[in-house]
């Protein structure tokens, strides 16, 4: 498997605004007119012991220049991430117009890996679990299930379509997502000319 090559993004302004649930950002990749869209679901979801941190969710598609969408597609949905305020106030991400939540992204087949539901367990317990949790094979020979989470805690009772770690990611974990995205989708990065 190659090395996945990161890209950064570049500085657009810095804001102070109150973030809402229903924003919709851009990031720029940097050194490159290739834009990627994020929009804010939900400003008080439950992270831990944490108070409001944002729930966000990355899309697939980027555009060359910032174009004001109509809506956001849920099939677009690239990954989810709870974040906090400093893509903004370091000027990484820039608020361009707030689309409503509507409840189809509020259904969306998402969750995270949690690291309070689920553990070690036996080999004999793999087929009780597997229904609803990822199974890990460690390299030591012990088996590790791990179970998913909404944005508010509540455990899922299935393996969620779109995953990621249960962690609050700075605005870093942004194009961390994005040089990932584009790693495993080659013909995207030869559509806009990225190495």
């Amino acid at each position: 498997m190659s090395e996945i090559k990161r890209y950064h993004m570049e500085f657009l302004e810095k804001s102070r605004k109150k973030i809402r649930n229903g924003d919709v950002f851009v990031v720029k990749i940097k050194d490159h007119n290739l834009y990627f869209y994020g929009k804010v679901i939900d400003v008080k979801a439950k992270f831990g012991l944490l108070t409001e941190p944002i729930f966000i969710f990355l899309y697939k598609t980027p555009t060359t220049e910032i174009i004001i969408p109509k809506y956001m597609d849920e099939n677009d949905v690239m990954t989810i991430l709870f974040n906090n305020n400093g893509g903004w106030r370091e000027g990484f991400f820039k608020t361009i117009c707030n689309i409503p939540v509507k409840e189809e992204e509020l259904n969306i087949d998402y969750g995270f890996s949690s690291p309070n539901n689920g553990g070690l367990i036996t080999k004999e317990e793999v087929e009780k679990y597997s229904s609803n949790h990822d199974i890990l094979y460690l390299d030591d020979g012990r088996v590790l299930a791990v179970a998913y989470v909404d944005a508010y805690n509540n455990i899922c009772d299935h393996i969620p379509k779109i995953t990621n770690r249960y962690a609050l990611g700075f605005f870093t974990a942004v194009s961390w997502e994005i040089s990932k995205y584009l790693h495993n989708n080659p013909d995207i990065k030869n559509k806009y000319g990225l190495e």
